[in-house]
């Protein structure tokens, strides 16, 4: 209520002082940018309602030959960047803070669309009024991405006071005079909010368990798997097309998406993602929200680490590397590359796992000892002493039983 009546307080004295602002700015974009002065649009607002937001015109109507608008960066004049800038095309949303639409401060009104897209922890933003300011855009504004702003909006709903309210106003007025944040680093304006594309190599079980820590993660759009396996061409596997063969990834409509492999075996593994080394795609680690990281434990690109597994401080986890389902790793490892750690592995204090090893479930190493590069440890197994490079080693202890072909 407080609130309420600090906003209608503050609003209503702006716009009589600011009155003749808003009519010489009303000239200003009626001369160089045309009818309407006047920019509206359906936001959402407290609780996801809809409502129309307004602010002052900083873009031409420019179209192409199919009847498109331009892309923001040719419509925006110098005017309109320079009213951003200023920050002066957001003044029409004092109207919207009289209607009881926006607050003061509060998250950013975005648009209806990305209610279907928000995460569980970031659709929090929806349970306060909308701001014409807020902590996301003291704090960065356009330079931020999509994560980081969701982040301090929620930030904010938490920690929501009359007296932070009073720094946010007071810091926005300091952005305004310098002009930070304006502009996002790759486009004129901040680029829409998108889940990123995710495509999954391998549609087998392990693929399937990638699919539902990306579905809990909540920060993906699957397009889908790829498979070498003919007979899944075609198909869905749990609810989500099999796209094609593994080379699909080289189409130019999979630029720049997101892959992680689904394959457990170190050597076709490492084949396969080789033969990739080509294309324009991003390998992504994805990292289930039970697992426990320690804040000073480095993980590589295109990893893996499944539901309850613990990754204690110090350690580092390589490239394309698979932590199944309750596995432990401890203080000071080192987990190379290509390795895979297969569920309820246990591994002690400053062990190694070289390039490629595959590590089977159960199987337990003690403090010291190293896995050689290549080499499988049978399931169950317990490691007292390190095993060579390129062999198979089974038993507790572990005793080699082969030499493998490299």
């Amino acid at each position: 209520m407080i609130k309420r009546i600090l906003d209608l307080l503050f609003a209503g004295v702006a716009m009589i002082i600011l009155s003749p602002v808003f009519v010489v700015i009303a000239v200003l974009v009626r001369t160089k940018l045309g009818s309407p002065v006047l920019f509206k649009q359906q936001r959402s607002g407290l609780n996801g309602r809809p409502f129309v937001v307004y602010k002052f015109r900083t873009m031409t109507e420019e179209r192409d030959q199919q009847g498109e608008l331009l892309p923001d960066e040719v419509r925006l004049t110098s005017f309109g960047q320079k009213m951003r800038a200023s920050s002066l095309d957001e003044l029409p949303q004092l109207l919207n803070v009289l209607k009881g639409d926006m607050s003061l401060v509060g998250p950013r009104p975005l648009l209806m669309e990305y209610l279907s897209l928000y995460s569980e922890r970031q659709a929090q933003r929806l349970k306060v009024k909308p701001g014409v300011t807020g902590w996301a855009q003291v704090n960065g504004r356009n330079t931020l991405d999509w994560e980081e702003r969701f982040e301090l909006d929620v930030w904010y709903v938490e920690n929501r006071s009359l007296l932070l309210d009073a720094r946010i106003m007071w810091l926005t007025v300091n952005r305004v005079l310098t002009r930070k944040g304006v502009s996002h680093e790759d486009a004129a304006t901040m680029p829409k909010f998108e889940k990123d594309p995710l495509i999954i190599i391998g549609a087998g079980a392990q693929g399937g368990e990638m699919l539902e820590t990306a579905l809990e993660l909540e920060k993906y759009n699957i397009v889908g798997f790829v498979d070498d396996d003919g007979s899944l061409r075609g198909q869905q596997v749990n609810g989500v097309p099999v796209l094609g063969p593994v080379n699909t990834l080289n189409a130019p409509e999979y630029n720049n998406s997101n892959v992680i492999c689904a394959i457990g075996q170190p050597r076709i593994k490492k084949k396969i993602l080789a033969s990739l080394a080509e294309t324009d795609v991003t390998f992504v680690s994805l990292i289930h929200p039970t697992a426990y990281i320690a804040p000073d434990v480095k993980v590589g690109v295109g990893s893996y680490i499944a539901p309850h597994a613990v990754v204690s401080n110090q350690s580092v986890i390589g490239s394309h590397v698979l932590l199944n389902y309750g596995c432990t790793i401890g203080h000071d490892c080192k987990i190379s590359d290509y390795a895979s750690i297969y569920p309820g592995v246990h591994l002690s204090g400053h062990v190694q796992v070289k390039e490629a090893a595959e590590v089977g479930s159960g199987v337990v190493a003690i403090p010291g000892t190293t896995i050689g590069e290549g080499s499988v440890i049978g399931a169950g197994a317990v490691v007292i002493r390190s095993i060579p490079s390129w062999t198979t080693a089974v038993g507790s202890p572990a005793r080699v039983i082969k030499i493998l072909k490299r």
